[in-house]
């Protein structure tokens, strides 16, 4: 049991590190995307691009969390859960890609000039819907390594190819947006023969699952007569918790669109690159945070994770704090100073949202994901009534501020949730204990070790 939890602790490290690699490529890229496109042209590049991520987290009908679930009870359950994720990112993903192509004149009027661009990005939404999937059930079956090489692919190509196009002289939106966008091709191409031997492969007699106390899902879930529907419940009610989480981490920058320039939309997307370093590498746990805390150990694993990563965090966020104002202007330009005072205000929040990542995936492992969309959905109502109180008035820093209550709040209500749910006390998940930072030193050793080997 020992040796597991430290090969998982070894596997969601890894993952971490990875994941996070992808918003610290933006030291490199950022200040080259700044300096090649300007405020006004990062804004153009966020308008082309937003529509396709903003449409892929609304219909991914929560798919990737079942697949999370339902993988890592058997090979029958994953199977059947993913051809179900699988049928429904070809059909919704190619239903909503005609749907953007259509709304153009009415998503872009100003950006007329690339829409061929905008065209080409949301015509990969099936994939991407398809790989969100295929990721959570291959973390589910054990196999760690496919997600770890595509982080790898993903932050390789995509630091490489905007580093090269800025060499040539040839880094404009268009080839921004493909410099960003094209690792994905990578990534299907990766997780194709994934989905075919998981598919293919002929599942066995499923065997009795632990399905944690209360769970909404629990009853029937392990017999094939019943297993599609609730499968198909427990997505939906993760659903909700997907699209009310993508509202409160988006809805500040689509508000923006409507209350201040391109100019101001490019200095707030800085501050919140530069933000979600806090958060990414907390977003690639959460699959498999959702498929461990069935476990009996499942609730101990959660609130460890989520004290590590609030005093973690609160540490990062301090010294991103001091470095911003001499950081930013110096990688990106004096004209980005503006972003510097939104970008110490939303690291502070950004903590307090990667701890409601990690309840929320608790909360899907106990098979209650509806209670976490209801936490998401409290946020959204703190976001719309914050954001319209200050954002006019006080702008990008303004809406920083606005999102960080939102992430402070949200934060509450999950920790509230969570105890209820696994019958702890608030102070379990905030008071650090004893055995917090193990894994930590061991880490750290490791890395010792490994410097004096060389």
């Amino acid at each position: 049991m020992v040796n597991q939890q430290r090969s998982l602790g070894r596997v969601m490290a890894t993952n971490s590190a990875l994941s996070l690699a992808l918003p610290l490529t933006a030291v490199v890229t950022g200040p080259l995307l700044a300096r090649a496109l300007g405020a006004e042209g990062r804004g153009a590049l966020v308008a082309v691009i937003a529509p396709t991520l903003f449409a892929a987290s609304l219909v991914n009908l929560g798919l990737p969390t079942m697949c999370a679930y339902f993988g890592a009870r058997g090979r029958r359950p994953r199977r059947t859960a993913l051809t179900l994720a699988m049928i429904s990112a070809a059909v919704l993903g190619g239903l909503t890609s005609v749907a953007l192509i259509l709304l153009a004149p009415v998503l872009l009027p100003d950006y007329r000039h690339y829409w061929g661009v905008y065209y080409g990005v949301c015509a990969t939404l099936p994939a991407m819907l398809a790989v969100e999937s295929l990721r959570a059930s291959a973390q589910a079956s054990g196999q760690y390594s496919t997600p770890i090489i595509e982080r790898a692919l993903a932050v390789g190509t995509r630091c490489l190819g905007v580093v090269v196009l800025f060499a040539f002289g040839a880094l404009t939106v268009p080839t921004a947006a493909v410099a960003t966008w094209g690792p994905g091709a990578v990534v299907v191409l990766l997780y194709t023969a994934f989905a075919i031997r998981t598919i293919r492969t002929p599942a066995p007699a499923p065997a009795p699952a632990s399905v944690a106390v209360g769970s909404d899902v629990a009853a029937g879930a392990d017999r094939d007569e019943v297993q599609i529907g609730p499968m198909l419940r427990f997505a939906m009610l993760s659903w909700g918790g997907s699209v009310a989480g993508v509202l409160v981490l988006k809805l500040d920058q689509l508000m923006l669109v409507f209350l201040t320039s391109a100019a101001e939309i490019g200095y707030y997307i800085v501050a919140v690159s530069v933000s979600e370093i806090v958060v990414v590498a907390v977003v690639a746990l959460r699959e498999i945070l959702t498929a461990q805390s069935a476990s009996a150990t499942g609730p101990s694993l959660v609130m460890r994770t989520a004290r590590l990563v609030l005093y973690g965090g609160l540490l990062v966020a301090a010294a991103g704090a001091v470095a911003c104002p001499v950081l930013l202007p110096l990688l990106f330009g004096a004209d980005f100073t503006h972003a510097v005072l939104p970008t110490q205000i939303l690291l502070v929040g950004a903590v307090f949202s990667g701890v409601s990542i990690v309840l929320g995936a608790g909360l899907a492992g106990a098979g209650r994901p509806g209670l976490f969309s209801t936490a998401q959905a409290f946020g959204v109502v703190v976001t719309v009534v914050a954001m319209l109180l200050l954002a006019p008035r006080y702008g990008g820093i303004g809406a920083a501020a606005a999102s960080s209550i939102t992430y402070a709040a949200t934060a509450l209500v999950t920790i509230l949730i969570y105890t209820r749910v696994a019958s702890v006390a608030c102070s379990d998940i905030l008071r650090p204990a004893r055995g917090d930072l193990a894994p930590v030193l061991r880490l750290a050793r490791r890395l010792r070790a490994g410097r004096k080997e060389l």
